[in-house]
This record gives C-alpha cells, structure tokens and sequence, in this order.
C-alpha cells in the first residue's frame, strides 16, 4: 500500500511540473511574442539595420538569416523525403511561401552589409558575398520549379554550402571564432 502512495505521489508531482513547466513557456513565448512585435514595429518604422549599434544590426542580420535558413531546410528535407526536417508532416506551400518572405530582406541586407567597413568586417562581407551568391542560385532555381515531394535538389542543387556560409556568419557575429 505504501508503494501505491509513492508512485501515486510521484505521479502527482510529476503532472504538477509537467503543467507548471507548459505555462510558464507559454507566458514566456507570449512575453517574447510582445517584445518581438515591438521591435518589429520599431524596425519598420526606421529600417531593419538602423540601429546605431553596429552589433545589434548584425544580431539582426543573423536572426533574418536563420529566418530564410529554417524554411529552406524544411523544403529540402521535404524534397527528398517528404516530411519536414525533424520527420513531421510539412505544408511544403506555406513553407515555400515562408521562406519567399524571408528573402524579402535580402535587397535591405545587401545595403546593410555593403556599408560596413571593409577593414573591420571583412571576413562578414566575404561570407555574406558567397551565401548571396548561393542564394541567387538557389532562389531563381526555386521559381521556376518550386519544390515537391521527392523531386530531389533543383538542377542538382544543394543547400549544404549555404549551411557553412550561415554557421560562419553566426560564429563570426556572435563572437565564437
């Protein structure tokens, strides 16, 4: 009878943790939901890189970066093995449209990257140079075949090189080199 009491107790505490552990995510996503929606106004108002903090421009760059990686990733998995990156079920055209979206900042990225010094960001501009130019293959490679289920990469075409562009990026703005 005693061992029933534990496990009934420990299940108790468990349900108890498990709930208490899904409300606070959900007060937190919905405190970094408000906080996201103010920057986003804020960013439309002034621009995505027109903070004077050349670091929290960056910041934003990367951010805007994995924005167009985490569709882009979907789509391949999905191309070639029809789910998502994680093995889920994927709505291949939202995502597709997702990840059109995203690239709706490349024109205000390439301003932002072009006006940073060459002496101190070099190595940013190089990588950034060479995901663009991967991006340039791949985006136009996508219009005019959009993705499907199990039809492999566009002419061949894959996303690896833009993986590494992006990591380095990452590293390099967030100070990890």
């Amino acid at each position: 009878m005693k061992r029933k009491k534990s496990v009934g107790f420990l299940l108790t505490i468990a349900a108890v943790t498990v709930l208490c552990t899904a409300c606070g995510a959900e007060k937190n996503e919905n405190d970094n939901k408000q906080e996201n929606n103010q920057v986003a106004e804020q960013t439309e108002e002034k621009g995505r890189y027109s903070s004077s903090d050349t670091t929290v421009n960056l910041k934003q760059l990367y951010s805007d970066v994995v924005d167009i990686w985490n569709p882009l990733c979907d789509l391949n998995w999905w191309s070639t093995s029809g789910t998502d990156s994680t093995g889920g079920i994927l709505d291949a055209d939202l995502r597709y449209e997702d990840f059109k979206r995203a690239c709706e900042i490349l024109p205000e990225a390439d301003e932002f990257v072009d006006s940073l010094s060459d002496d101190e960001y070099s190595y940013i501009k190089t990588v950034w140079g060479k995901l663009r130019d991967e991006l340039d293959i791949l985006i136009p490679a996508y219009e005019e075949d959009p993705p499907t289920v199990k039809m492999g990469h566009p002419d061949g075409i894959g996303i690896g090189l833009i993986d590494q562009y992006i990591d380095a990026l990452g590293k390099e703005i967030n100070g990890h080199y």
